[in-house]
């Protein structure tokens, strides 16, 4: 959470989620947009069942954390890329309705690097 020319943000990693609503997929989007592609790789094919892809996007070098995974996004012409995973996504408009995924998102990324400790 912080504040940025005095507007509140929040942002959170969520990579390694199986599961995660269009709210945060549309995040995921924006923030790949936002950046003109800057933290991203192209994919030439979608990972079947794993959320997570390893990642070298180029841009942070070895400091990526969770090993270098990242997220994946496939836009609606099905150009596919993986998303580094050393910087949170912000959330926008987050409000009560989301604190029980919020709960969820937070317990599945924590149990992942966890289990990469």
């Amino acid at each position: 959470m912080g504040i940025r020319k005095q507007n509140a943000f929040f942002s959170i990693r969520f990579f390694a989620c199986k599961n995660v609503s269009d709210k945060f997929i549309d995040a995921l989007r924006n923030d790949i947009e936002s950046r003109n592609g800057q933290y991203t790789s192209p994919l030439p094919i979608l990972p079947d069942t794993a959320s997570i892809v390893k990642n070298k996007c180029g841009y942070c070098g070895d400091v990526c954390t969770g090993g270098g995974f990242g997220y994946y996004y496939k836009f609606s012409d099905d150009n596919i890329v993986s998303r580094c995973g050393a910087y949170p996504i912000i959330i926008p408009n987050i409000n009560e309705n989301d604190i029980d995924e919020l709960k969820c998102v937070i317990l599945e990324q924590h149990n992942y690097f966890l289990s990469i400790a």
